[in-house]
């Protein structure tokens, strides 16, 4: 009579947050996750020196630009940066524009009206 196959140990379970921890690769993603954070952190600093915090949401916007054509030539790349900032940059003109129009008056809650 043969005796019973002996089970395959089985992994000790890790807590979920321990992915969060793991430094592995990622197809270069820690490069475009740094390049991303220092695009954003940089003009934040230069703002928060310069004493205009509160450009720092306009600043923060723009900044994601770096984040578009992770897998182009540089050429390409900046390219994509320039359409990319000159579309936000032109988002936010046309809201600061049609912000003092009283087309929209009717929109906001009746809590935010004075």
């Amino acid at each position: 009579m043969n005796p019973a196959p002996v089970p395959p140990p089985q992994p000790t379970p890790r807590p979920a947050w321990t992915g969060l921890l793991r430094w592995g690769p990622h197809g270069g993603a820690h490069r475009v996750a740094l390049r991303a954070g220092l695009s954003v952190l940089v003009p934040l600093l230069v703002l928060v020196l310069v004493g205009r915090v509160e450009w720092t949401p306009y600043a923060a916007f723009g900044a994601f630009t770096s984040l578009y054509g992770r897998n182009h030539t540089r050429p390409e790349r900046a390219g994509m940066q320039v359409v990319a900032g000159g579309f936000l940059t032109l988002a936010v003109t046309l809201g600061v524009v049609v912000s003092p129009c009283r087309a929209h008056a009717g929109w906001s809650s009746s809590s935010a009206r004075s």
